[in-house]
């Protein structure tokens, strides 16, 4: 499943979104150009985390784009595998775990989203998604800890808290 989900990611790489030509390469321009004091001004419209990685991307020596969407595509891995142990922890079956793992890695949005328009709701949903993981397990602080995490990376975190509260 998993090869399968990353040779379908690798054959539409290449396509470029208006997101990234807008958006994502000029950010990336002038981080290239300003460093890491680039993130001072006032060009971006995403949350410090998220720039942060995107500092990071710049100083690898492979191409940008590449490097966004494979980071991307690596976190839908490892967010399909929370999701297999939510599953598994709710229901106890491996079987049913390992058809949500395959389910959410080739969901046409999951792919669409980092493998062909380079965005990366990926950040936050599987922040999002460890903290329901540990909040199953009953480790509150660790579970509310992720929840955090994803809410500094995204606002619209907040649309979860009432399923949190339920």
């Amino acid at each position: 499943i998993t090869l399968l989900a990353v040779l379908v990611r690798i054959l539409v790489r290449s396509y470029v979104a208006e997101d990234w030509t807008v958006y994502w390469s000029h950010w990336l321009s002038e981080l290239q150009t300003g460093g890491f004091g680039a993130l001072a001004e006032d060009f971006y419209d995403y949350a410090p985390p998220v720039m942060y990685l995107l500092y990071g991307i710049t100083l690898l020596p492979v191409n940008p784009m590449t490097a966004f969407k494979g980071l991307c595509c690596m976190l839908e891995i490892v967010g399909a595998a929370v999701i297999g142990g939510i599953v598994c922890q709710c229901t106890g079956n491996r079987k049913r775990a390992c058809f949500a793992y395959g389910v959410f890695l080739f969901l046409p949005t999951v792919i669409l989203n980092a493998a062909v328009w380079s965005q990366c709701d990926i950040i936050y949903t599987l922040l999002i998604l460890c903290s329901v993981f540990f909040l199953l397990k009953g480790r509150t602080w660790t579970g509310m800890w992720f929840y955090g995490a994803a809410f500094a990376v995204k606002l619209q975190t907040l649309f979860i808290f009432p399923f949190l509260v339920i």
